[in-house]
């Protein structure tokens, strides 16, 4: 995200941005490690926050696939895991998920709250 301008240096690590008013939930202060070097080449560079951004900064990922099964031990008990497909705002990302969070529908599994 970003470039976003620097208001302010708080202190010796953190500063303070000119965020965009869409982002007026977030604070606007930021530790150093949290930020990057501007990167000018445009295609790599995220002009606005995805529309489904949340507060948390997080984005609902829709699954698209199964890829993998395992069994995982925990404690006395098995649990079955599944490896899933996600489309999080047109970026895949894989995660093992619990088998039993998931919901037979239609012939084939959905996640049933994400």
């Amino acid at each position: 995200m970003g470039p976003y301008k620097i208001l302010e240096r708080i202190g010796k690590v953190a500063y303070k941005l000119e965020l965009p008013s869409s982002m007026a939930q977030f604070h606007n202060v930021f530790h150093v490690s949290l930020l990057r070097k501007c990167i000018r080449n445009q295609d790599n560079v995220v002009p606005e926050p995805p529309s489904d951004l949340r507060e948390n900064l997080t984005v609902e990922g829709r699954p698209v696939r199964i890829i993998g099964r395992k069994t995982k031990p925990e404690g006395r008990k098995n649990i079955k895991m599944i490896q899933v497909v996600w489309d999080c705002d047109g970026e895949e990302e894989t995660t093992w998920e619990p088998d039993d969070k998931f919901t037979e529908d239609s012939g084939r599994k959905t996640r049933g709250r994400v």
